[in-house]
């Protein structure tokens, strides 16, 4: 993993993780800590990760907790069972900003999980929430390479 490479650079918007080496695209960059929770409703703390249904993992105090949310992502995350993984999409550059959509890792709605957004991008939708707040393009093509967790798009783990 590549956590190693990772570090917080202090931007005039707030704090961000890049990385100091280019990390390879479709490689795991670095594993979410922090305690498991299992809750009926999802936890107030803003650095949880949803890693299933009723399932997050807290925050950790970690580099982790930095990483930034962007409408046209550098990297995904994986769950497998308690455990999340962040992986590239693609090739990452030196000094380029490690970031996942927040939206690929939450099945909360408007009422409850809402942001809004400045990430920068020409893709940018203003308002963050969760799955349900995505196009249905949007699920499509964050389906298609990889990045929405069963839990999340099976009926069956809901």
């Amino acid at each position: 993993m590549y956590s190693q490479y990772l570090k917080v650079k202090s931007t005039k918007s707030g704090n961000i993780v890049v990385s100091t080496t280019e990390i390879p695209a479709n490689v795991p960059v670095l594993q979410f800590g922090g305690n498991v929770l299992k809750e009926s409703t999802p936890p107030t703390d803003p650095n949880v990760l949803q890693i299933g249904t009723n399932l997050y993992l807290s925050s950790s105090g970690g580099i982790e907790d930095s990483i930034t949310h962007s409408c046209d992502p550098t990297c995904k995350v994986v769950c497998l069972g308690e455990r999340a993984i962040l992986y590239s999409l693609y090739v990452i550059k030196i000094g380029y900003p490690i970031t996942f959509d927040y939206s690929t890792t939450s099945t909360e709605g408007n009422n409850t999980f809402q942001m809004n957004c400045n990430c920068g991008s020409f893709k940018c939708r203003k308002v963050i929430s969760g799955i349900n707040s995505l196009s249905p393009q949007q699920i499509e093509n964050y389906t298609s390479k990889g990045m929405l967790s069963l839990f999340m798009t099976d009926p069956r783990f809901k």
